[in-house]
């Protein structure tokens, strides 16, 4: 599936989609193979967005006058994460606590009272 679509790719295969459906309901090694090439077109458009960029048009007065290139942060934020959990991924670190405010850092403390703004800030804005 390099296009991306399973009807181009049945189209270049010269399968029917409707072949394509029955093999993915009767066939374990075909939905297991088409499974891991559908994951790994998803993930090199991933990669070709995150560093390559996609070419968007730039409008004035209602007329394409040139192109841009737009990357995405947020897709390389995520495969870094995935390539390089250890560094880039999200540390969560869970410290018990028994409740004694006095034996909390001035940076928790700070942190606690942050979080406690933030949801009184959403209840408000929700009611």
């Amino acid at each position: 599936m390099t296009c991306g679509s399973i009807r181009c790719s049945c189209c270049k295969a010269k399968v029917s989609p409707e072949m394509h459906s029955i093999w993915l309901r009767t066939d374990p090694a075909y939905k297991k193979l088409f499974k891991e090439v559908q994951r790994q077109t998803a993930e090199d458009e991933a990669v070709r967005r995150a560093c390559e960029g996609v070419r968007k048009p730039v409008w004035y007065r209602g007329k394409i006058v040139s192109y841009k290139i737009e990357y995405s942060d947020r897709l390389l934020i995520a495969l870094l994460k995935a390539y390089n959990p250890e560094k880039f991924g999200d540390h969560n670190v869970q410290v018990e606590w028994d409740g004694d405010l006095n034996k909390l850092t001035e940076e928790q403390m700070k942190k606690m009272f942050k979080s406690i703004d933030a949801a009184r800030a959403a209840k408000r804005n929700v009611q």
